[in-house]
């Protein structure tokens, strides 16, 4: 048996933070130990790791306002730039996490946890640190010291195309694409209570899109720009449903002002995080995703795999999980006009949605199956 420690940033429930605790239950159900660590917003990820039985805590600094001050000025005096000597500090923390635990293997997930983590073999070198990009470059720490840390790392892996290219043209380091491994859910609730829940009749075409509201990575305005030309081009029975929750609040207010001044309330509503995403996708006819930037989008890759057709954003990471021969319903950002010809194609035959989903499934379910990934990803970094 050895030793896993996974390393996020929050410990609040995102697409990544999932992935984490998904080959975290699938260590343990190979009798590995694993241990989950995160740095703030402790949330759904400590649930869901005692619901599972793995022990999770959050690493802080917890350095008083005097240690604070002279940690502060003595770098002053150094030269050395405080933001970065703050992330040195969690890395120490880190390492020494590490060594009194005798963690064999760390995998990190997503900036700035790739960073600290690596960082940390500076100060203990007796693991194996695994780098996992989930995106295509985003960097919320110091470029510094993150550019420093990924060349510390014993394996550096990306969980899709763009982050892949981005550690190759930036970094020159050989790396390794390895995809998300996606549970397929239990409906929890039925498609009768779905529907009576929100309101919807049998007669509409209902479109989901999961994904927290963040204005960097999404593109919810996509989505509502498309279904005002919905109705007023007289296609009233589309329904949009938003599953996510508000991370970025201006930017989630701007989508929700932007719905009450075109008069859609009655065609977009917001569900806030919604835990029974199996159950959502049961009343669901077509996955509809604005997005800027993807690493493996789970919210199409979950709908994928249960078989339903996707409209969404024309992006590297997004034709990895559909059928080729469904790339016809992706959409350059900011072209409504394809996004809304593609929803009517679809919306209006429902055949036509059972044969495109068919072929999203086939892939899906063969190239993002727990078992392949998670098996290649312990595989990568012995």
């Amino acid at each position: 048996m050895n030793n896993y420690l996974i390393v996020l940033t929050s410990l609040e429930l995102g697409g990544a933070e999932r992935q984490a605790i998904n080959f975290a239950d699938f260590l343990l159900k190979s009798g590995q130990h694993v241990d989950v660590i995160g740095f703030c917003n402790p949330g759904k990820i400590v649930e869901m790791c005692q619901d599972k039985g793995i022990p999770c805590r959050l690493i802080e600094d917890r350095r008083g306002g005097f240690s604070r001050k002279i940690s502060h000025k003595l770098n002053s005096i150094l030269g050395r730039d405080q933001e970065i000597e703050n992330y040195k500090f969690l890395s120490r923390m880190l390492a020494k996490y590490i060594k009194d635990n005798k963690v064999d293997f760390c995998i990190s997930y997503c900036s700035p946890a790739n960073t600290i983590s690596c960082y940390a073999k500076k100060y203990y070198p007796n693991c194996a640190y695994t780098w996992y990009q989930r995106d295509d470059g985003l960097c919320y720490e110091p470029f510094a010291i993150r550019n420093k840390a990924i060349h510390l790392a014993d394996h550096v892996l990306s969980n899709g195309i763009s982050g892949y290219n981005w550690i190759s043209e930036n970094h020159k380091i050989e790396s390794k694409v390895i995809h998300n491994g996606v549970v397929k859910g239990i409906p929890r609730k039925s498609v009768d209570d779905w529907r009576n829940q929100l309101g919807i009749t049998k007669n509409q075409v209902v479109c989901t899109m999961i994904a927290h509201f963040s204005k960097v990575k999404k593109n919810h305005y996509q989505n509502v720009n498309v279904f005002k030309k919905l109705v007023d081009d007289g296609y009233k029975d589309f329904v949009m449903l938003f599953a996510g929750r508000p991370d970025d609040t201006d930017y989630y207010n701007d989508i929700k002002t932007f719905v009450i001044d075109n008069h859609l309330e009655d065609y977009v509503k917001f569900l806030g995080e919604v835990d029974d995403i199996a159950g959502l996708l049961t009343i669901t006819d077509i996955c509809f995703f604005g997005t800027n930037r993807e690493g493996n989008p789970n919210g199409i890759i979950e709908a994928a795999m249960l078989g339903l057709p996707v409209v969404a954003s024309d992006l590297p990471e997004i034709r990895e999980v559909v059928a080729e021969e469904n790339y016809k319903y992706l959409f350059k950002n900011g072209d409504y006009e394809s996004a809304e010809k593609n929803l009517i194609e679809l919306g209006c035959n429902h055949e036509l949605r059972i044969k495109s989903g068919k072929l999203n499934a086939d892939k899906a379910n063969a190239d993002f199956s727990v078992e392949k990934n998670f098996e290649e990803l312990m595989e990568s970094i012995k």
